[in-house]
């Protein structure tokens, strides 16, 4: 959510950090949050194999974004930015779908503290508009024009954010056209946002 907010300081002027310093700082705190990933992740898998398989897929999709965004060359060679944000997006597709399944079998399946279970659903919730953002990112790296034309493929994984968080809190989207594709998409996660509070809700007054 944080390079949504500065791509509109940016664009409005409000400051002069450019495209490219964010994408470095995106991926800087990408990174941070990827070995906090690995920390927690670390406390629910017992298989040391399985932990480390997660942490090679961690390590290849903040390699693949950060060399992504920092790399000159990528960025003026479309196609090869396109393969590079590929890879990356479903590498960290795959971390955050694990970490989703870890969170889900520890709420739903021990017992916890009001607190314990609140921080859990809000980062559930959360995770929720991330995974799907990661859906429409490859969505649209595959298919040229159902996110953003090839030309702008430097800035789908800040349009695809826009679709999926703007749709977890609501059904009005942030752009006058979607493709049919990324509608059906935002209006499953809508759904999933919506039903994932309930169950919660009801998880907590069943204590």
């Amino acid at each position: 959510m944080w390079p949504m907010l500065v791509q509109e300081l940016i664009i409005n002027n409000r400051i002069s950090m450019s495209m490219d310093t964010m994408g470095i700082i995106e991926s800087v705190i990408a990174l941070a949050l990827i070995i906090t990933n690995c920390l927690f992740v670390r406390e629910f898998i017992s298989n040391r194999f399985a932990f480390y398989g997660f942490c090679v897929i961690s390590s290849i999709g903040v390699i693949f974004s950060t060399v992504g965004h920092i790399s000159t060359g990528l960025s003026a060679d479309l196609n090869s930015f396109r393969n590079y944000n590929l890879i990356s997006s479903i590498m960290v597709l795959a971390t955050l779908c694990i970490v989703f399944g870890v969170a889900v079998k520890d709420i739903f399946r021990l017992k916890h503290d009001t607190t314990y279970s609140l921080i859990g659903a809000i980062n559930m919730f959360l995770l929720i508009g991330s995974i799907f953002s990661f859906m429409i990112n490859i969505s649209g790296t595959l298919f040229d024009g159902m996110v953003v034309p090839l030309s702008q493929i430097t800035e789908i994984d800040i349009q695809s954010n826009k679709l999926a968080f703007y749709t977890l809190g609501s059904m009005e989207l942030p752009f006058a056209h979607v493709d049919p594709f990324i509608r059906h998409l935002l209006v499953i996660e809508s759904v999933c946002a919506n039903l994932f509070v309930v169950m919660i809700i009801g998880r907590l007054l069943s204590k």
